[in-house]
């Protein structure tokens, strides 16, 4: 009996960590205006198709809740049922597509040398353009292997 529980606790295990993102590190290179250079890492969430697809269904299924929840709104319900019922399949295509998802990019400024880690936005991708926290230096974030 000890044995057929282990192995249930395993495979429970094993299920939720294949549902999960992977996690995948980058190597970037954060570039100033005075061509100084240091190197980074951009923290990247990778999704399989399961994952992928699940995603999609989630949002597809809010809109069409929300359109539906939209409904006993006088007046606004003439655009609010239409428009989240044409956001659903719209946004659900979008998220199934997007294999992966930029979450941030730590490394050091190269004029002030101070560490940063800079959030991004989901859809962000290299070459990023931004500035430095601390001494608001422009920053150009590239790959480290391709340089673009």
């Amino acid at each position: 009996v000890m044995i057929h529980c282990a192995r249930i606790g395993a495979d429970t295990v094993q299920r939720f960590l294949k549902s999960m993102p992977l996690a995948e590190q980058h190597r970037v290179v954060f570039k100033s205006v005075d061509d100084s250079t240091t190197s980074g890492e951009l923290s990247v969430q990778v999704y399989s198709d399961h994952e992928r697809l699940m995603r999609s269904l989630k949002i597809w299924g809010l809109c069409w809740l929300l359109a539906l929840l939209s409904v006993p709104i006088l007046g606004a319900h003439w655009f609010l049922v239409p428009g989240f019922l044409i956001a659903g399949p719209i946004m659900g295509y979008r998220r199934y597509h997007q294999h992966s998802i930029s979450v941030k990019v730590t490394g050091a400024c190269p004029r002030c040398h101070s560490e940063i880690s800079l959030a991004l936005e989901p859809r962000e991708q290299l070459p990023l353009h931004k500035y430095c926290p601390q001494c608001s230096t422009p920053l150009h974030i590239v790959d480290a292997a391709t340089g673009s």
